[in-house]
């Protein structure tokens, strides 16, 4: 909770108060699993869920002088938890057949920091899996 939730929250506010009156930008990331959450990591799940909640209520609270929006990684780097052919099949498991890059999450990071008429907003930047509800966490599926 302090790391997924409570960092981002007081960062926001502090970022918000240095500006004083100038304007600015915050571009929180979450997890596509705030749409379709899983049974596994509970209290990482409940915190990105409520990081999520919160984007809206900032937004307003902090407009007109701070944009506040969010990207929502789907699978994007394999871990050791992962073999190859796992990953191969997760990323055949995805509605778009591949699996986001750390370069599609950046583009979206900083079109949403320079988009003037965005606030309140979630990107989704997952291949799709936000469209599907996976039954268990990446790391469960795909294994033979």
């Amino acid at each position: 909770m302090r790391t997924n939730l409570y960092a981002p929250l007081l960062l926001t506010q502090a970022f918000a108060s240095a500006l004083g009156e100038a304007e600015g930008s915050v571009v929180m990331l979450l997890d596509q699993r705030v749409r379709n959450p899983v049974p596994d990591q509970l209290a990482y799940s409940l915190a990105k869920q409520t990081l999520h909640a919160s984007l809206r209520n900032l937004a307003r609270e902090l407009a007109p002088r701070v944009r506040v929006n969010g990207v929502a990684p789907g699978l994007v780097l394999p871990t050791a938890d992962y073999d190859d052919a796992q990953w191969e099949r997760l990323r055949g498991m995805m509605p778009l057949e591949r699996l986001p890059t750390p370069e599609d999450i950046a583009s979206a990071v900083v079109w949403l920091a320079r988009a003037p008429a965005v606030t309140g907003q979630t990107l989704f930047v997952d291949s799709g899996a936000n469209l599907e509800a996976y039954p268990r966490d990446f790391v469960y599926l795909g294994r033979e």
